[in-house]
């Protein structure tokens, strides 16, 4: 689990070069508060892909706190369904 930003792979060097929004990506599927945080204070939007991929119902995982489904990098980049359409939505325990 990701607690907080590693300086390492930072993109605070294009910062000095470019004031707009930057769209980052990576290391924060598992630290909601800390990325939404980070994205506000940093005038950057998130981009969630391998989560996307494996939470057809991401949106509303974020938003209501939801456990992610884990995915599986194997099945990426594949010509089979596995991986793909397989990843069920959110269940609440009953």
């Amino acid at each position: 689990m990701v607690d907080t930003f590693v300086d390492q792979d930072s993109i605070e060097p294009y910062r000095k070069i470019w004031k707009g929004p930057i769209i980052v990506a990576g290391g924060y599927s598992n630290a909601r508060e800390a990325a939404i945080d980070y994205a506000e204070k940093n005038n950057c939007l998130m981009s969630f892909g391998r989560a996307f991929v494996a939470n057809p119902d991401l949106p509303q995982r974020l938003l209501h706190h939801w456990p992610l489904n884990p995915y599986d990098r194997s099945t990426f980049y594949t010509h089979d369904l596995k991986g793909y359409t397989d990843y069920p939505f959110y269940q609440s325990p009953r």
